[in-house]
């Protein structure tokens, strides 16, 4: 015999319903949802791969702004950074500065920052994008 408390009540429960609660609650069956697990899977793997991805072009970026030599000209500088993938947008362009992008996305941007005078590169810098938070 087995003796349950419910809503201060007291129900006793002899061994035949005892079995027959038991087998009910093994006839359950657990409720695991696919979708979600799936969901949650596509969302985790997205995150890694995204990191991932900004990591591979953060050292790409790296390498480009320290491979180029001061002295160099305007259009290898420009060419190396077409050759490599790297973003170069169109108002990023001037005779006296290029700025090159590790990626066209807007944030997690790594940018080299490369000034030239009389089309040679005197200067480069490595540096993070920041999105303006002025109003």
């Amino acid at each position: 015999m087995f003796v349950f408390y419910c809503f201060s009540s007291i129900h006793i429960v002899d061994n035949a319903q005892m079995k027959h609660i038991s087998k009910q609650e093994t006839n359950k069956k657990p409720h695991h949802s696919n979708g979600k697990l799936l969901f949650v899977l596509l969302i985790v793997g997205s995150l890694i791969g995204y990191y991932f991805y900004i990591q591979f072009y953060t050292e790409k970026i790296e390498e480009f702004c320290q491979s180029i030599s001061f002295g160099d000209s305007y259009v290898k500088v420009y060419q190396l950074a077409k050759a490599q993938d790297l973003t170069v947008p169109f108002y990023a362009k001037s005779a006296e500065q290029l700025i090159v992008y590790n990626h066209p996305g807007p944030l997690f941007k790594v940018y080299c920052d490369i000034h030239f005078s009389d089309q040679k590169v005197y200067s480069t810098k490595l540096s993070t994008y920041k999105l303006s938070t002025k109003k």
